[in-house]
């Protein structure tokens, strides 16, 4: 008898059931993490449709001074919000606060 080449039956149904297994667990992580960006986007939805009238009123102006206060400075990152564009805010209005208690 001649050697035998090839893969084996056993061999082949092995390797093809951990190619459908990973295929099956990247698709459940997919669609878990669908749940979980749908869920988030939900929360926030919610939290802004219930915040108070003031409130709302308020961030805007405060969020519309923000990025006023960013494109002056031209951050790379522009109106994001990083410790690096952040930080000389905080140390100028802390400046402010002392000059004007």
């Amino acid at each position: 008898m001649g050697r035998r080449s090839g893969m084996s039956i056993c061999s082949y149904a092995a390797e093809c059931s951990k190619d459908v297994s990973s295929t099956t667990s990247t698709t459940v992580e997919v669609a878990l993490q669908n749940e979980i960006d749908d869920s988030e986007r939900i929360t926030v939805q919610a939290t802004l449709d219930t915040r108070p009238f003031n409130t709302k009123r308020k961030y805007e102006e405060n969020q519309r001074e923000f990025v006023e206060w960013c494109l002056i400075r031209q951050f790379r990152d522009r109106d994001t919000v990083t410790n690096a564009n952040t930080h000389p805010r905080s140390t100028a209005v802390k400046q402010l606060i002392r000059v004007n208690p």
